[in-house]
């Protein structure tokens, strides 16, 4: 028996990936979750073959989930499903611990070929992330290098600034000093080299980061 748990905040998401896989993929079995304390209770009571993780909670990030999850269970292999392009965040993703990643608007036949590769192989990565990691080696490492740049905390902030939010609404998000944020901020646009809030907005949406 292939055992999968499938973590996901909306149970309609989650029922429609049990129905797919279970059409496609033999002697699977799975349980579910709907919030990261139920992800870390499940892996400690039961024994999975992968975990598929779509959470989105607010101030966190999957780059969080993934670390503490491969620290608590390094064997266990990780799909991560998430709304960010998978150009700018699939190889940061498979650098923290995680086996695979997909976004949420790809088709269902893709989520169907990565498990099935992640069964087989242990890791699953798309032929889009494989040309951008080309291109990046081919040009230099240039290419999304100044989305590279930065830390999971900078990319989380950087993803909270860019939908509007004020430092002090992301302090309370991400629990941390107003004083903490404003340094995460500059840090960003020192190493992005944006001088402004206009120039902030139009990298998120050439990099579809918001």
């Amino acid at each position: 028996m292939f055992n999968v748990l499938i973590a996901d905040n909306y149970p309609l998401s989650r029922i429609g990936i049990i129905n797919e896989l279970s059409k496609e993929i033999l002697n699977i079995k799975f349980v579910e979750a709907n919030s990261e304390k139920q992800i870390f209770d499940l892996v400690k009571s039961h024994k999975f073959n992968l975990a598929i993780i779509a959470i989105s909670q607010p101030g966190k990030t999957a780059a969080e989930i993934i670390k503490k999850l491969h620290q608590k269970s390094p064997k266990l292999p990780i799909l991560i499903i998430c709304i960010y392009p998978e150009v700018i965040f699939a190889l940061r993703a498979i650098k923290m611990g995680a086996s695979g990643y997909l976004t949420r608007e790809g088709p269902i036949s893709e989520l169907i070929t990565a498990v099935n590769k992640i069964k087989k192989e242990g890791i699953y990565v798309s032929e889009k992330v494989l040309v951008n990691i080309v291109n990046n080696f081919n040009k230099g490492g240039q290419v999304q290098a100044s989305v590279d740049v930065l830390s999971n905390r900078e990319l989380q902030v950087l993803q909270l600034l860019s939908s509007g939010k004020s430092t002090k609404e992301i302090s309370i998000e991400v629990s941390l000093g107003m004083s903490t944020i404003s340094t995460y901020r500059s840090r960003i646009f020192s190493k992005l080299g944006i001088k402004t809030n206009a120039d902030l907005t139009r990298f998120a949406i050439e990099n579809s980061i918001f």
